[in-house]
């Protein structure tokens, strides 16, 4: 995966277009697509874009929108 597409915390809220600790709820709540690598949150740019299309992992577990 080219590192462009692989988005911090900051990164991810950007584009996204939510703040950062909302985000971090997100993510500690399983609600959006992400891992933790060496303590710090990482996001994948298409897994949060199948995720906002509905094809993402944790939407469709939670059975509703986050």
């Amino acid at each position: 995966m080219p590192s462009d597409e692989v988005l911090d915390i900051e990164q991810a809220a950007a584009f996204l277009q939510i703040g950062v600790q909302t985000l971090y709820g997100m993510a500690r709540r399983h609600e959006v697509p992400a891992r933790k690598v060496g303590g710090q949150w990482r996001f994948s740019r298409p897994a949060l874009t199948a995720w906002l299309a509905g094809n993402g992992k944790p939407a469709q577990e939670g059975g509703k929108d986050a």
